[in-house]
């Protein structure tokens, strides 16, 4: 499924920016915290907004439903409607996981793509900085003080 969502998110980007490219992407590894890498689904560059990280998530347990339908689940707790658009919320571990990439990348968006089998979603988050820095902490810690010793 996430091929899928990656064919339509280039669709419709490549429809609404200029000179755009969508590109995949290995691992990156923090340069000032080597410890810390990420792996985006995606690059995006276009003349317009520069260059940001594609995330994308498939939902399987509710393929049947729109990302807007989905949202509106209380059962769901990802995502959250804002007026019209799809959400996602900063308290959860995808949300961690998309400034953990933005901060690695050293770049300042990335296009949270929701896909379910019924339609598509596109919520551009930026980086916050400051929360990346709480995150490296925890990594720092967890690295220090438990993971090197294990190493050695």
């Amino acid at each position: 499924m996430e091929k899928v969502a990656l064919s339509q998110y280039t669709a419709l980007y490549e429809k609404n920016h200029h000179k755009s490219k969508v590109s995949s992407c290995g691992l990156f590894v923090s340069q000032r915290y080597p410890f810390i890498g990420a792996t985006p689904d995606g690059v995006v560059t276009c003349s317009c907004c520069g260059k940001g990280l594609i995330e994308i998530k498939c939902s399987f347990s509710y393929q049947h439903l729109t990302p807007t339908e989905v949202a509106t689940q209380h059962t769901y707790y990802n995502l959250y409607l804002e007026g019209n658009d799809v959400k996602l919320k900063s308290d959860t571990k995808w949300y961690t996981q998309i400034q953990t990439q933005l901060g690695v990348t050293e770049l300042q968006w990335c296009d949270f793509v929701f896909f379910t089998r019924k339609g598509i979603s596109i919520d551009r988050i930026g980086f916050n900085q400051e929360y990346f820095e709480k995150c490296v902490q925890s990594a720092k810690s967890f690295f220090f003080n438990f993971l090197k010793s294990k190493l050695q």
